[in-house]
């Protein structure tokens, strides 16, 4: 048996992540939000303000990307995937508050008409130690998902 290295396209799997997702949820890679956004941070508003910035701009960029039948469609779910650069994972409570930038870029991005109707479904924390076999960078997957 070879251990072969995981790429990013592998990484999409054909089976949704979550049975709250419905047949077939989409997935983009963003960047791990900046320690700014964390609710627990004691960031300058500056700082702060330039985080939210450059995370909203990111995920405006990257939900361009989405295929068009993902757009304005009703009540989407969202799951989270926190790839942590450490080997302690945050809070669930925070990863979720620490969503708001990239969720408001993606309505920028016209995935949905207002995020007042998102559902968004407790996060995977996913740490150093349990992403290895990836090798990857840390970062942010979002599944996005319509219940049938």
């Amino acid at each position: 048996m070879t251990n072969r290295r995981r790429t990013n396209s592998q990484r999409n799997e054909t089976h949704p992540p979550h049975p709250d997702l419905g047949r077939s949820p989409i997935a983009l890679d963003l960047p791990y939000p900046a320690a700014a956004l964390w609710p627990n941070s004691r960031a300058h508003w500056s700082t702060k303000a330039r985080a939210t910035k450059n995370q909203r701009h990111a995920a405006h960029i990257i939900g361009r990307t989405a295929p068009p039948t993902a757009r304005h469609q009703n009540n989407p779910r969202i799951l989270a995937e926190f790839y942590c650069p450490g080997h302690r994972g945050p809070d669930p409570d925070n990863a979720t508050a620490a969503l708001k930038a990239t969720l408001d870029g993606l309505t920028d991005a016209g995935l949905w008409h207002d995020d007042r109707r998102l559902t968004i479904l407790p996060p995977r924390i996913v740490t150093k130690t349990d992403w290895k076999a990836w090798r990857d960078r840390p970062g942010l997957r979002l599944w996005i998902g319509w219940p049938e």
